[in-house]
C-alpha cells in the first residue's frame, strides 16, 4: 500500500509556519544573501512546505512521491529530523535526501556572484535509500548522525559539483538553506519499491 493518510498528516505536521520561517531566515542569512534569493525569486523555495501526489486511480501500480523541504535553521538537525519521519513512515519506502544552497564566485570589486543550486533526486546523499528492514534504517541513520551542517554543505556541494563543474567556473560552496526528501511508495504490495 502507499502512504497512509495518517503517514501524510503527520508529514504536513512537520511544516513549521511561513512567518515562524520568514522571521528565522531573515536573522540568519547574510544580507547579500538575502538579497540575491529575493531578486531572483527563491524565498518560496527556501521555506518549509510539502509536496503531496494527486490520486491516479487509473494506473495499476500508484507509486506514490512525496517531497518534503525543511528550512535549515541553527536548531535544525537532519539526523533527528530524519530519523521522526522514519519512527512516523511504514516500510519499505524509499528515501533520499538533498539540500539546497547557494554558491558564490568571489570578484574583486568585493559584490560576489551568486547562483542557487536545487535539490534533485539524482544528487542524493551517497547511502542507502531503500529502506525494507531495520537493518537499512540503521545503516541510514548511522551515516547521519555525525555530520554538521558544515559536512551536509560540503557533501551537497562535491556530488552537485560532479554534474555541474562548479569549481572551473570558480564558484565555491557558500551557504546550506533546505534540506529535502524525496520519499517513494508502491501503492500495491505485489509491486516492486521503485527504482
Amino acid at each position: 500500500m502507499g502512504f497512509s493518510e495518517i503517514e501524510k498528516v503527520m508529514l504536513k505536521n512537520t511544516i513549521l509556519p511561513a512567518n515562524e520561517i520568514n522571521s528565522e531566515r531573515d536573522e540568519i542569512l547574510d544580507g547579500e544573501v538575502l538579497t540575491f534569493l529575493q531578486s531572483q525569486d527563491h524565498f518560496r523555495r527556501v521555506s518549509d512546505y510539502i509536496i503531496l501526489p494527486y490520486k491516479f486511480l487509473h494506473k495499476k501500480f500508484k507509486t506514490e512521491n512525496i517531497i518534503v523541504t525543511k528550512f535549515v535553521s541553527n536548531t535544525f538537525s537532519v539526523h533527528d529530523y530524519v530519523e521522526n519521519i522514519l519512527e512516523t513512515l511504514t516500510m519499505p519506502f524509499e528515501i533520499k535526501i538533498d539540500f539546497a544552497f547557494t554558491i558564490k564566485n568571489p570578484t574583486k570589486t568585493g559584490h560576489d556572484r551568486y547562483r542557487f543550486v536545487f535539490p534533485q533526486r539524482s544528487t542524493c546523499l551517497p547511502t542507502t535509500s531503500k529502506l525494507f528492514v531495520e537493518s537499512d534504517v540503521t545503516e541510514l541513520i548511522d551515516y547521519l548522525r555525525p555530520k554538521t551542517q558544515s559536512d551536509f554543505l560540503r557533501i551537497a556541494y562535491e556530488t552537485h559539483r560532479n554534474q555541474h563543474c562548479f569549481d572551473k567556473s570558480g564558484y565555491v560552496l557558500d551557504t546550506l538553506l533546505t534540506c529535502v526528501l524525496f520519499l517513494s511508495k508502491v501503492s500495491n504490495l505485489a509491486a516492486p519499491l521503485p527504482i
